[in-house]
């Protein structure tokens, strides 16, 4: 038996389904929403296996405890000697054996930024699902360019991985829109019953590139999730050396960092679903 891992079974045959939380230690509301739900969830269908990922990370009340548990869930010869070497990279293999077996994936995720905006992350065979979760933002293309989170691996396995991020880790409200987001896909999926499920609205956030630094990055403003730029707009500097936009488009996640080789910020464009 693996540790942080639940699973429920249900009396009639169905999808093999997970819900993950808590893949970085400090964002709680994940990690909240399913011991919420967990006492008074009724899985009908199929087996769903709950996870609170990065366990000693949630009990530390830090964002991992060695590496970014997030970026590990790739083959072993895509990390460096420094990964293999730490505990996140020790409960990766663990949790592969689950998610490669899933159907379909929930990764609940939340931020440190206190505005920051809610969505979904998926790619476009998942999009029938995002349409009944409570985000009014979808983006696609993060596969090709942020490798090793759990929905790539799950995607990469030939299932359904979708990451939702539910705003502030803080705010009570992204502990509702993530219970929320866990019932919806849990129906969708037919493992629950309940109220039937609502379309929502919903704008299509395509990412194209990320810039990683080259020395160290620090923003020229605050940049809000999804923020519209122009071309040769100033995002930030790097090592002292301005980095712009080279044409129109959105920035994601723009984040000051210390040291090359660092995700700094993400680059996209608004489109339909």
């Amino acid at each position: 038996m693996i540790s942080g891992v639940i699973n429920i079974k249900g009396k009639v045959k169905g999808k093999n389904l997970a819900v993950i939380s808590g893949v970085h230690g400090t964002e709680i509301c994940g990690v909240a929403a399913i011991k919420n739900l967990l006492p008074n969830i009724n899985i009908i269908r199929g087996t769903v296996t709950f996870i609170f990922a990065n366990e000693k990370a949630i009990r530390d009340k830090k964002r991992f405890v060695d590496k970014d548990l997030n970026r590990l869930f790739v083959k072993s010869s895509q990390l460096s000697s420094e990964q293999k070497r730490s505990y996140e990279y020790q409960r990766a293999r663990e949790l592969k054996g689950i998610l490669r077996k899933c159907n379909a994936l929930l990764d609940i995720h939340s931020s440190a930024t206190p505005k920051a905006k809610p969505f979904v992350i998926c790619e476009p065979r998942s999009f029938k699902v995002a349409r009944y979760l409570p985000f009014s933002i979808v983006s696609n293309g993060w596969d090709k360019i942020q490798h090793g989170g759990t929905d790539y691996f799950v995607n990469k396995n030939g299932g359904q991985g979708i990451c939702v991020e539910c705003g502030y880790n803080f705010d009570p409200s992204a502990i509702k829109k993530a219970k929320s987001a866990v019932l919806s896909f849990l129906k969708y999926f037919g493992a629950v019953n309940g109220r039937k499920l609502t379309v929502r609205k919903q704008k299509l956030f395509t990412v194209k590139k990320m810039y990683m630094t080259k020395q160290n990055f620090k923003p020229a403003k605050h940049f809000k999730d999804f923020e519209f730029v122009k071309e040769g707009s100033l995002i930030g500097f790097d090592g002292g050396v301005p980095v712009k936009i080279k044409s129109d488009g959105g920035v994601v996640f723009v984040r000051g960092r210390t040291k090359p080789k660092e995700e700094a910020f993400l680059f996209g464009t608004p489109g339909k679903l």
